[in-house]
């Protein structure tokens, strides 16, 4: 009898759990489509509302000292970064599209700002950090 308790139980649990891969963050919302994380704090009244803001609030890199723009050697990519070091394991491969906020701290680090973790198999070396680059897109 306790048996088929915990059973019936577990399955009314299971059945009505909702599982999503896709998350908004910031409102009880579903995330738009083909969106994997959606940060937001202001519900869209309107769909063709796109004119005004969805939040109040951003998004705050990681913050990190890139100490070199490439892998000097191997495939590590913790190299680059100031006391990445001691976390190993940082494949170039799986890391592809990693954005960091860089700051620089000695005269010879790159300049201040947001960078993408790329590969180019045009270009050698294939993998490096590239600034992202902020246009104004409109006025």
């Amino acid at each position: 009898m306790k048996l088929k308790l915990i059973l019936v139980l577990l399955f009314i649990c299971l059945s009505v759990a909702s599982v999503q891969a896709q998350v908004t963050m910031g409102v009880d919302e579903a995330p738009s489509p083909g969106m994997l994380l959606q940060l937001k704090t202001k519900i869209r009244k309107n769909l063709e509302d796109f004119d005004n803001p969805n939040a109040s609030q951003g998004l705050l890199l990681p913050r990190v000292r890139l100490t070199s723009l490439t892998i000097d050697s191997g495939t590590d990519l913790s190299s680059t970064v100031d006391g990445g070091s001691a976390i190993t394991g940082w494949d170039q491969d799986d890391h592809v599209g990693l954005v960091v906020f860089h700051i620089k701290k000695e005269a010879t680090d790159p300049k201040t700002g947001v960078y993408v973790w790329n590969y180019d198999k045009a270009k050698t070396p294939s993998y490096e950090w590239l600034p992202v680059s902020l246009t104004k897109l409109n006025d």
